[in-house]
């Protein structure tokens, strides 16, 4: 990525300034996010991999640690503690895209 910055001499400060430091930022972002909603949905629509099938002879194994291990399958219970929490939040967010969006329709 190429970077370019000017440093200009400050007038009474005696330092300098760097102008145009962040337009390499500007770039390999506009190429980063180029195409993104065509590349996401096409990420999401790819089948997924298949697990492998399991050997017959560790199916004894899996169910003594399954029977051993109870909190194993914990995991796939709804618990409505957390669920109540998830209800309760609230995400305000400002997206400076969407105001980009706004201007240009306005300009139309």
């Amino acid at each position: 990525c190429l970077q370019a910055a000017v440093r200009l001499p400050l007038s009474a400060g005696g330092g300098t300034v760097r102008v145009g430091a962040g337009m390499g930022a500007r770039v390999s972002r506009a190429l980063r996010n180029f195409n993104l909603e065509r590349r996401a949905h096409g990420e999401i629509g790819r089948q997924q991999p298949r697990p492998a099938p399991r050997h017959p002879g560790t199916e004894a194994l899996l169910q003594q640690q399954l029977h051993d291990n109870p909190q194993v399958n914990e995991v796939h219970i709804k618990n409505e503690k957390l669920v109540s929490f998830l209800k309760d939040v609230y995400v305000d967010s400002t997206d400076s895209a969407s105001k980009v969006n706004i201007v240009k329709d306005a300009q139309q």
